[in-house]
């Protein structure tokens, strides 16, 4: 479902044509939309968890396309959309009660991120409901910094940022010089961030091959 910080809760529909129509008429209707759309990750834990991740990713890339549509239409007086993703458990490193079908989530708005400048997406691990949520949704909201991904830590109801920290190996044995061949592999599609050298036996060409 999408809301923004404070006002009503939206109920997107399954069926993808209304889920479609719906989306177009709240980025074409004036005040639907909010500078600051905030879309929840609700799983039921149960075996359909591919089916529920489905779902959240095509309405995800409804809403994207929908205010894609609307931004380069000449009338069009939509701003870009500030998107915060509340993902319960989809942080993937810093989730307490890590969920897949949330992870899963978390992975594609890095996607929407890096394939749609009308939206400017932000990651939130937080429950759906609660004042903690509320104050966060809030400050991030009205954030003009360049984190984008954060944790709110059920405990504490504190909103942190979420970093890459360095392990406990040193960097210079991460490093090595003695081998034959490397290629690059992309782990993720769509994401840069993902990208490793991983050594690979030296090709030999056979005769006739250059």
């Amino acid at each position: 479902c999408f809301t923004a910080p404070g006002e009503n809760v939206l109920l997107v529909p399954a069926d993808p044509s209304a889920r479609v129509s719906l989306f177009d008429e709240l980025v074409r209707t004036p005040g639907r939309v909010s500078a600051t759309t905030a879309f929840m990750v609700t799983t039921s834990g149960s075996s359909t968890g591919s089916n529920e991740l489905q779902d959240h990713i095509l309405a995800l890339g409804d809403f994207a396309e929908a205010v894609r549509r609307s931004r380069r239409s000449e009338e069009s007086a939509l701003e870009a959309v500030r998107l915060i993703v509340v993902a319960p458990g989809g942080a993937p490193a810093a989730a307490q009660h890590p969920d897949p079908v949330a992870s899963g989530v978390w992975t594609f708005a890095h996607v929407l991120q890096n394939e749609y400048d009308e939206l400017d997406v932000m990651l939130l691990d937080a429950e759906l409901a609660g004042e903690s949520t509320e104050r966060a949704l809030s400050k991030l909201a009205l954030y003009e910094g360049l984190e984008r991904e954060w944790v709110v830590e059920r405990e504490t109801g504190i909103l942190s940022v979420i970093r890459v920290a360095t392990g406990p190996v040193p960097s210079t044995k991460e490093i090595t010089r003695d081998y034959d061949a490397a290629s690059i592999r992309l782990q993720t599609s769509g994401r840069v961030d993902t990208i490793t050298w991983e050594e690979k036996p030296r090709l030999r060409a056979d005769e006739g091959e250059v």
